[in-house]
C-alpha cells in the first residue's frame, strides 16, 4: 500500500510539474499528513502503541535505498565539476564550526563560575563531535 501511495505521488508530481520537489520529499510530507489524521482520528496513544519507529529498521532496511536513489540520481559531471567547491565548503565549515561551538561552550561554561568552566581542550572537542 505504501509503495503504491509513494508511486502515486510521484506520477502527479510528474504529471503536474512539479519538479523543484524531489520524491523524498513529497513522501515525508504525505506520511507526516497521514500520521497526523491517524492522530486525529484514533488519538495520539493508540497510534503509538500501534505504530512506533524503529531505528534499527530505518538504519538497515529503509535508509540504504534512500542513499542508492540519491547516488544514481545525481549528476555525475555537476559532482565531479563541483567537487573541489563541496569539500573545501565541508572542510572549512566543519573547522569553523568545531571552532565556533568550542569556544561559545568554553566562554558560556566560565560565566557559571570558576569551578564550572570547562577547559578549552574540552570544548574544542565537544565542538568538533558537534558540528561533525
Amino acid at each position: 500500500l505504501v509503495i503504491l501511495v509513494c508511486t502515486s505521488i510521484k506520477a502527479m508530481n510528474k504529471r503536474c510539474g512539479v519538479h523543484w520537489l524531489p520524491d523524498a520529499c513529497s513522501f515525508i510530507i504525505i506520511g507526516a499528513i497521514v500520521g497526523g489524521i491517524l492522530r486525529l482520528a484514533f488519538g495520539a496513544d493508540a497510534v503509538e502503541r500501534k505504530l512506533s519507529f524503529d531505528n534499527e529498521l530505518f538504519l538497515q532496511i529503509l535508509l540504504p535505498p534512500i542513499i542508492f536513489q540519491a547516488a544514481l540520481s545525481i549528476d555525475k559531471r555537476a559532482f565531479r565539476r563541483d567537487l573541489f567547491p563541496i569539500l573545501a565548503f565541508a572542510s572549512v565549515g566543519t573547522a569553523f564550526s568545531a571552532i565556533a561551538i568550542g569556544l561559545v561552550s568554553h566562554y558560556v561554561s566560565s560565566f557559571m563560575g570558576e569551578d564550572a568552566a570547562l577547559p578549552m581542550m574540552d570544548s574544542l572537542v565537544f565542538g568538533a563531535l558537534i558540528s561533525s
